[in-house]
């Protein structure tokens, strides 16, 4: 399930490069500070959701509804196989961290940083 996630985010992230725009950096952003301000320590399935959204948002914007869909359907396949065992396999920290990373190299047109987030 992960690695198709992952080759299908891949895809996505070199189309949404194509079509970006100040809006729909503005909505990654707003995607990126609903995730950070969502508190860690309570919230577990609220933080999966808002991960979940950061991922999606980058899908709506290359404008590939199809394989937007599929990523939709992979979150939903892992977050009922794994549950909250997904936000302990790596760190919050350490997700975080590739979030702001991935965000400013979608901000700043580095599509070559923005695939190895």
């Amino acid at each position: 399930i992960y690695e198709l996630r992952e080759l299908i985010e891949l895809e996505l992230l070199s189309k949404a490069f194509k079509r970006i725009d100040s809006n729909g950096v503005q909505k990654l952003r707003l995607a990126l500070q609903s995730h950070l301000d969502t508190p860690r320590e309570v919230y577990y399935f609220d933080r999966l959701l808002k991960d979940a959204e950061f991922h999606l948002t980058l899908g709506t914007l290359s404008g590939c509804n199809a394989h937007k869909q599929m990523l939709t359907s992979l979150f939903d396949l892992l977050y009922l196989k794994y549950g909250y065992n997904i936000l302990f396999s790596t760190s919050m920290d350490s997700v975080e961290a590739d979030h702001k990373e991935l965000f400013d190299c979608v901000a700043t047109g580095d599509l070559k940083g923005a695939r190895k987030c």
